[in-house]
């Protein structure tokens, strides 16, 4: 059997020369029409692996429109976002339950092209919410995902249904690690190191390292030891949003 060989490898130094490549094409052409060029992601926080992406933002002036790019051209997976100064401003407000996988793409920007300085202003963007917004945020998400996950944990286990447990488990795991992102203002540098930065993190609920520990471990085949840390961290976030003084239930109905 032949096997297919992309993803391929590239070295950090290959990455930066195709980077230039796309800098240099790029302001040749429209040099008049962009603001500034950036890449974001794993490169540019400085943990890439051999098989990362290349992962960019072109930046036009108002009322300039370039083409986006996602596309393989062997050995790169490069994706190449242009939008508007004004968009990419309003979209860096943007706060919602993802805000702590998102916002380093506006944050942690390395800048490659760059003559005003304008990705310096963009990263103060993502951090101009307020108290109220993030807790109106938080009690909303705790409603729509872990909740409803427990929910479906809990089922499984009452029914027998035990295969389940290690995928609620991670399912819960995640949408807990959103939560202490939210909470602490604080961003994840790649989804794949959410749980250990999470565990790093100071406000978080009981339970949560346990079952991120676990979780990480890979030993996940013991049901019931799984099913106890799942109910152990529901109930450390119910206490937590309790001491936060963020209340998801109502006491009447709501219409």
């Amino acid at each position: 059997m032949n096997l297919v060989n992309d993803p391929a490898q590239t070295t950090p130094e290959e990455k930066q020369t195709m980077i230039q490549t796309i800098v240099n094409k790029h302001v040749t052409k429209h040099r008049n029409d962009i603001v500034a060029i950036g890449v974001y992601g794993s490169v540019a926080n400085g943990n890439a692996g051999p098989y990362s992406d290349i992962e960019m933002h072109i930046v036009t002036k108002d009322g300039v429109l370039l083409e986006s790019h996602e596309f393989i051209y062997p050995p790169y997976k490069i994706e190449i976002g242009s939008i508007e100064r004004s968009k990419i401003i309003e979209k860096a407000k943007r706060y919602e339950c993802t805000w702590p996988i998102w916002a380093g793409s506006f944050i942690n920007v390395l800048r490659v092209y760059d003559p005003e300085g304008f990705f310096e202003t963009l990263k103060i963007y993502p951090y101009s919410h307020n108290e109220e917004e993030k807790r109106g945020v938080m009690r909303e998400f705790m409603i729509w995902e872990p909740y409803e996950c427990m929910g479906k944990i809990r089922n499984a286990y009452a029914k027998g249904h035990l295969t389940y447990i290690p995928q609620g488990a991670h399912q819960l795991l995640r949408k807990a690690s959103l939560l202490v992102g939210l909470q602490n203002n604080s961003f994840y540098s790649t989804q794949s190191k959410m749980f250990e930065e999470a565990m790093q993190l100071p406000s978080k609920p009981p339970g949560f390292n346990e079952l991120a520990l676990l979780v990480l471990s890979g030993e996940l085949t013991d049901s019931e030891v799984v099913y106890k840390h799942c109910e152990d961290l529901w109930q450390g976030l119910n206490t937590w949003f309790d001491e936060l003084g963020i209340q998801y239930k109502v006491t009447s109905l709501p219409f």
